[in-house]
């Protein structure tokens, strides 16, 4: 029913960017969110949310190389860049991890996979599935 639905939230990518809506009311109405614009004009890949951890909320996008991270203002309540992490290869999928590990599909010529983790201090360490890690 859409009562279930109200309070959650919808985001997508596409060439118009990153897009995000939030379900207000039982009747299932929703509204769209405002996203930073000065950082929102190119084409996004993928998209992902990350799991509710009790704190805020986060989303992860793709634009070519970068991993993007995106965090909702407590003042303005948009959207707005909190990191980026550039893997120096063209990027296609996302997907958060438990423990808030982000699993990433990347690769122009071999195809492979990357976990990202976030430090305390804010930082993201680049784990090569293979094994290599490196601090971004």
């Amino acid at each position: 029913s859409r009562g279930k639905l109200a309070g959650a939230c919808l985001a997508s990518a596409g060439t118009d960017g990153l897009r995000v809506w939030s379900i207000l009311e039982v009747q299932g109405r929703s509204k769209q969110e405002a996203v930073d614009d000065s950082e929102n004009k190119e084409s996004i890949r993928d998209v992902a949310w990350k799991p509710w951890d009790g704190n805020y909320d986060t989303l992860a996008s793709v634009k070519g190389h970068e991993v993007i991270f995106w965090c909702r203002d407590k003042i303005s309540s948009k959207w707005v860049v909190e990191s980026r992490v550039d893997l120096e290869e063209e990027v296609w999928h996302l997907e958060w991890q438990a423990g808030s590990q982000l699993l990433v599909s990347c690769g122009s010529k071999e195809y492979r996979s990357i976990l990202l983790k976030q430090q305390l201090s804010g930082k993201w360490d680049t784990i090569d599935m293979s094994g290599e890690v490196t601090a971004q």
